[in-house]
């Protein structure tokens, strides 16, 4: 019924997001699709940045820098390497107008439309990682866990394994479905309960972090696998992770 062409998209992951409304504005139906995009011939155009004017935008409203600051951080998860880069060398000791410019550009990049609609619905997501995944040390948003929720969204299903007895406490998270991959897992771990801090050591997403032997990170608890010649794991009573990696639920 419709095509958007994303020539000019540059590399990134994002969402689309298809609403069905009433004559009254009504939301009557919504469905969000993830995709990611490479694109290497669209690079990040810094010109195109600083002769941006943000007044009389959303971005403009934000006259604290410190907040303004924060906000820009909250975009890690979702940016590309070259807004990164940009971030990390160019807004450091930048005023306030430039990073109101950056801050405006960035959300034009993902919602031409409605950049502060794109960044209240972002907001939201980030204050829910901040809940959720909140470390001893880091905001949610900066965890792996979090990490994950903000750029790929709420996975299909969640296993969590807090309490086995051989095991350290993980969790599993399944999607159905990334763009073009189907299937598609991350496994969490932590030696602490206490500190929420799950850190990812495997997953099957082209890109992240793929360990085979992600099993010995868990179970390292209770055994030693330096000590197993043919390094495969016992078969301990309540030892459930290959299962719920392998079935889901």
């Amino acid at each position: 019924l419709k095509s958007i062409d994303i020539s000019q998209l540059p590399s990134g992951s994002y969402f689309l997001v298809l609403e069905s409304r009433d004559r009254e504005n009504k939301l009557l139906s919504m469905r969000e699709i993830f995709f990611q995009r490479y694109n290497p011939y669209v690079s990040f155009n810094e010109a195109e940045v600083i002769s941006l004017d943000p007044t009389n935008t959303f971005a403009s409203r934000i006259k604290d820098r410190d907040s303004l600051s924060k906000f820009i951080d909250y975009t890690f998860p979702i940016s590309t390497s070259s807004e990164r880069l940009f971030v990390k060398s160019m807004l450091k000791d930048a005023d306030l107008a430039t990073m109101q410019r950056y801050f405006l550009h960035f959300w034009q990049q993902r919602n031409r439309l409605n950049p502060e609609g794109a960044w209240k619905d972002y907001l939201q997501r980030v204050e829910q990682a901040n809940e959720n995944f909140r470390t001893v040390a880091i905001e949610g948003y900066r965890s792996d866990r979090g990490r994950v929720y903000l750029q790929y969204g709420q996975p299909n299903v969640i296993t969590e394994s807090h309490n086995e007895p051989a095991a350290y406490p993980y969790e599993i998270w399944h999607y159905y479905q990334l763009g073009s991959q189907r299937d598609i897992r991350f496994v969490f771990y932590t030696k602490e309960i206490a500190t929420n801090d799950f850190q990812l050591i495997h997953s099957t997403a082209r890109g992240e972090l793929n360990n085979y032997r992600w099993q010995t990170f868990i179970y390292s608890r209770t055994w030693d696998p330096t000590s197993i010649d043919n390094g495969v794991i016992p078969d301990t009573w309540g030892s459930n992770a290959t299962d719920y990696y392998l079935r889901p639920r």
